[in-house]
């Protein structure tokens, strides 16, 4: 009920107030309630609803509403009611946008329907591999970085279940599209693959939206800079990169593309030249806002915010939302000029600019970014992402708990920048040799990559934190 009442006094009172310090001012009081409610829970006890309510309120929260005062991110669309601004505000979902920005609605006969796709997408799946992680825990003998590879993706897979029961809640009571926010992340084919398209996508997208758009547009309340050309996690460098060098292999399989939040990305061709599926266009029930699996073919999709290709969930949207206007090429990274903190529909693959083409088109109005801001923003985000891991430690085990492995997850996601930039340096020069990786071997280089440092340095603290405050340390 308290986190509730924030919600409506950030409705009622903070969302009418001017965009920048005032409405921060006004917002204290909401922020500071979400970093309390979380220590009601006691750590021994009740650790689980306790990490639950930090992430949720603590991070996603404050983040939202951090972004509602620098007029960015979901909160800010007025044509939200007090419980659809709610529901946003407090359940980790992200929803969906078209094309005018507005939030995607569901009709009333078929809420039931969508509501209970999102409940059971990969359900069986999901409750499966979080078995297994529990298993492999409780089990003896087995080598320690075993559990804790198994333990990762199980907890990935009991946060996707958490996650999509959450967005058919949403579905169902307030009729709003929700995407979906997580994305099989045992399946990468990168490490940007993996931050930008398949782990944690609400966080993902706060962080874009909160720390790295700001400092590309040098402006922290939207609307003073020109639109952005660059996105955090896959462009790092001078030029748009379409993907990382294990995503290549993921690019040449069919089935369309993935939600994703991030940047936006306009065809330049004229609508008549767009290659739209026949679902796309003909599609007229409320269905068409909700997301769909790889298997239904003909199914209009969604392509990453961030240029990334996928072979996973869409969106489906009206036949009204089907095409992007025409114009040149724009990268809008997640809270830009048009965005309003949801997704939009996308242009099928063949349709996108890429690489330097898609430099050239920018408008001439846009602002230009050099190569040392794109990576000061890389790196802010990246740092930001392992202070806020380290705050929620903290949070759940306690300062004596916590205090000797602090900083080492901070470290693990700063070692992300480096990987960024080797990852996108190789890319292009296997793409210069035609040299193509294909997707069983992408899989398991990334997932080391990712997991041999994040053994030490993630996973590591989070275990021993939590050992140490169960024992009562």
């Amino acid at each position: 009920m308290a986190a509730v009442t924030g919600a409506m006094y950030a409705f009622l009172f903070v969302r009418t107030a001017k965009p920048g310090m005032q409405r921060l001012l006004s917002a204290l009081p909401v922020l500071l309630l979400h970093c309390l409610l979380p220590l009601l829970f006691d750590y021994h006890q009740e650790l689980a609803s306790r990490a639950s309510a930090a992430a949720m309120l603590t991070w996603l929260g404050n983040f939202k509403v951090f972004l509602l005062c620098m007029g960015r991110g979901p909160l800010k669309d007025t044509s939200l009611d007090k419980g659809q601004f709610a529901a946003l505000m407090l359940w980790p979902v992200l929803h969906v946008e078209d094309q005018h920005g507005h939030p995607v609605r569901l009709q009333e006969p078929l809420r039931k329907l969508a509501a209970l796709k999102r409940l059971t997408r990969r359900a069986p799946e999901n409750a499966i591999l979080a078995l297994l992680g529990i298993a492999t825990l409780v089990t003896p003998h087995l080598p320690t970085f075993l559990k804790i590879y198994s333990a990762a993706f199980g907890v990935a897979a009991y946060c996707d279940l958490c996650a999509n029961a959450a967005a058919a809640l949403v579905m169902y009571a307030h009729g709003l599209a929700v995407a979906p926010s997580w994305d099989r992340p045992w399946l990468q084919t990168s490490p940007s693959d993996f931050w930008s398209k398949r782990w944690n996508l609400p966080a993902s997208h706060s962080l874009r939206a909160l720390v790295f758009a700001p400092i590309m547009e040098g402006a922290a309340v939207e609307g003073q800079q020109p639109p952005l050309q660059a996105n955090p996690f896959q462009t790092t460098l001078a030029h748009l990169e379409p993907s990382p060098v294990c995503s290549m292999a993921a690019q040449a399989q069919p089935g369309g593309e993935s939600v994703q939040a991030g940047g936006i990305l306009r065809s330049a061709e004229p609508k008549g030249t767009q290659d739209v599926s026949p679902a796309a266009s003909t599609a007229s029930s409320p269905l068409d806002y909700v997301l769909v699996g790889r298997g239904q073919e003909q199914a209009p999709r969604t392509e990453a915010k961030s240029g990334h290709q996928g072979d996973e969930e869409g969106c489906e949207l009206s036949p009204g939302a089907k095409q992007a206007a025409p114009g040149p090429a724009i990268v809008d990274s997640g809270g830009g000029a048009e965005s309003g903190g949801g997704l939009r529909h996308r242009q099928p693959p063949d349709t996108l600019l890429k690489g330097e083409a898609a430099t050239k088109s920018i408008p001439k109005h846009t602002k230009k970014v050099s190569t040392a801001r794109r990576l000061l923003a890389l790196a802010c985000t990246f740092f930001v992402s392992g202070l806020m891991h380290e705050l929620l430690l903290l949070i759940c085990t306690g300062w004596r708990a916590a205090a000797p492995f602090l900083g080492l997850q901070t470290l693990y996601f700063m070692l992300q920048v480096p990987v960024s930039l080797l990852e996108q340096q190789v890319t292009r020069f296997m793409k210069r040799g035609g040299i193509f990786p294909p997707r069983w071997l992408c899989i398991p280089v990334a997932s080391l990559t990712l997991q041999i440092p994040g053994y030490w340095m993630f996973w590591g603290p989070i275990f021993g934190a939590t050992c140490a405050a169960r024992a009562g340390l």
